[in-house]
């Protein structure tokens, strides 16, 4: 047994004499929030980083309140939300106060399924754990789509010209994940009116005066937070090539074992290693051998977001039956940017004999 702890996960954010360069600017401009210049140039270049138009993106004080506005943007009376997700998921849901069922995944991609939402209704759809979503033509009955797609910095969702709904894609900027800058989030848009309709939103309703046109809230990032995230994307290509090295690794030691999830390849640029195994047995056996080695391991999303007490009176679609399922056989293994191949080797090593 080796007395060297693995955690599950270790946040390093870089900081730097260009962060430095950037709070002089703030100074210099007098201003600190409020969408100032750093802000806008942040959203400007993020939405560069990630191919987008720069009008049709807004930043936020947090992924959570991105969802939220982003629901209320569309305007649409029920929704269908993805219960296999993180809890920030219902809780933007429960918080943009509409009315709302949790909906099954498919079984292969982790994704809401589209027969699960009734037609007209919207749809909170999660790429899963960092990896890229599709939106195609199978998903034209809904109403309007808001994709949380909180880890997909480094691989987003892919909207396709045959989906022809309105729609928003939701990015968090925490720091566990892809470029975080502590707390933060981006939402895309498909069209600049949304894009405004949700910096009013994030403005106390305010449109272009002191007095609120529309229903809102204080859901603005800082300018020292869009300072920092200017000085993160320097890096971006960095940064990115240090998450698929250690991707690679991990997805190789996957192959090896059988555990890699449909959606996994070795160029996943994710912050998350996620195991699916054939049983619960052989999930139980592989935690309870790496917790022996001082190695960690997460249930990222517990039991879905319908099991969790918060949202127990929340209903369900249809039987949740794939989200029970990869419940009961997933979970997460250590993964950051740092790794090293020994580290990966006893990781294996362990799960091998787990698994024999």
């Amino acid at each position: 047994m080796s007395s060297e702890h693995i955690p599950v996960m270790k946040v390093e954010i870089p900081f730097g004499p260009g962060f430095e360069i950037k709070l002089v600017e703030i100074r210099s401009s007098g201003v600190y929030s409020n969408f100032g210049p750093q802000v806008r140039a942040y959203e400007a270049e993020f939405a560069h980083l990630i191919g987008a138009d720069p009008d049709c993106i807004v930043s936020a004080s947090n992924a959570t309140f991105g969802i939220q506005g982003a629901m209320l943007a569309l305007d649409l009376d029920d929704w269908t939300v993805q219960a296999w997700s993180f809890a920030a998921t219902a809780h933007a849901a429960q918080g943009a106060s509409v009315n709302f069922v949790f909906g099954d995944v498919e079984l292969k991609s982790w994704v809401l399924d589209p027969l699960s939402v009734r037609g007209g209704a919207g749809a909170v759809l999660t790429a899963p754990f960092g990896a890229s979503v599709t939106v195609d033509k199978r998903w034209n009955h809904v109403g309007g789509l808001v994709v949380d797609a909180a880890a997909s910095v480094g691989s987003p969702p892919m909207i396709g010209s045959d989906f022809l709904k309105d729609w928003a894609v939701v990015y968090s900027l925490h720091a566990t994940k892809i470029l975080g800058i502590g707390e933060g989030g981006m939402v895309l848009f498909s069209n600049r009116g949304l894009a405004k309709k949700f910096r009013d939103w994030s403005n106390f309703g305010f449109s272009g005066s002191r007095s609120a046109q529309a229903s809102g809230t204080n859901a603005k990032m800082a300018e020292l937070l869009g300072a920092f995230g200017r000085f993160r994307l320097t890096s971006a290509d960095q940064e990115i090539e240090e998450w698929r090295l250690v991707r690679s690794a991990a997805h190789e030691i996957g192959e090896i074992h059988g555990f890699n999830p449909a959606f996994s390849s070795a160029s996943l640029v994710s912050p998350y290693w996620i195991a699916e195994f054939k049983s619960v047995l052989q999930k139980k056996r592989v935690e309870d051998a790496l917790k022996l080695d001082s190695i960690d391991t997460r249930n990222w999303w517990s039991d879905g977001c319908h099991q969790m007490p918060a949202f127990r009176e929340i209903e369900s679609a249809s039987p949740l039956v794939v989200t029970d399922d990869l419940a009961t056989r997933t979970v997460g293994l250590p993964f950051f940017k740092g790794m090293t191949r020994t580290m990966f080797e006893r990781i294996s090593k362990v799960i091998g004999r787990a698994l024999a």
